[in-house]
């Protein structure tokens, strides 16, 4: 492929994943179809299926941009701090991207259901379970320091990492999903039951 063949592919990705991104923003991504993204980003219906196989395959790679985005943040936590301030940080980096994400959170949101999962390539859901694993993998690392350095009750490192995702997941879909998203206080209240949790041997999922 020439070089302009691969720069006019990406363009006309971007253009779709812009086009779309507008619409979830104006209406909810449920709410949109392949046509009026198509339209919104200035080609022909069939293009767009040249780069997603559908609709739900198109929102789902902006949900994997946006837990890449997450990813880079968290890569950006200092490994020399100790486990419950990374873990605090960690917890931080998480609201404030959501926060920012606006109304395409849904997308995130909605992409955790079995629902969409169901309806997406056998490629999309290898992605946002690739992206999903990384983010699950750094917070097992931090809790596997903290158990090296007795600040968390020992207990298997998985279990813990995805119970602690879980819980993150779960406080944040609940605090934007019943209103704007959680107050400073609130926001404390969660850091300090999940961290408190696993200071003690237990994190509600």
């Amino acid at each position: 492929m020439s070089d302009r063949n691969r720069n006019d592919l990406q363009w006309r990705e971007d253009a779709i994943l812009s086009a779309a991104l507008q619409l979830a923003e104006e209406r909810g991504w449920r709410g949109t179809t392949v046509a009026e993204i198509a339209g919104h980003a200035g080609i022909a219906k069939g293009a767009v299926y040249k780069h997603f196989a559908s609709k739900e395959d198109v929102y789902a790679r902006l949900a994997v941009d946006m837990l890449q985005g997450l990813l880079a943040h968290l890569h950006l936590l200092d490994s020399t701090d100790p486990a419950p301030e990374r873990l605090m940080s960690a917890i931080e980096i998480v609201f404030d991207e959501v926060e920012k994400a606006g109304q395409a959170r849904n997308i995130l949101f909605d992409t955790q259901t079995r629902e969409v999962r169901a309806a997406l390539s056998d490629g999309m859901q290898h992605a946002l379970a690739a992206a999903e694993a990384k983010i699950e993998g750094i917070l097992r690392d931090i809790l596997l320091a903290g158990m090296a350095a007795g600040n968390f009750a020992a207990r298997p490192a998985n279990e813990a990492a995805f119970s602690v995702r879980a819980a993150i997941l779960g406080s944040v879909q609940q605090a934007w999903r019943e209103g704007d998203g959680p107050t400073d206080e609130a926001r404390q209240a969660i850091t300090d039951l999940i961290v408190g949790g696993l200071i003690a041997g237990r994190v509600t999922t």
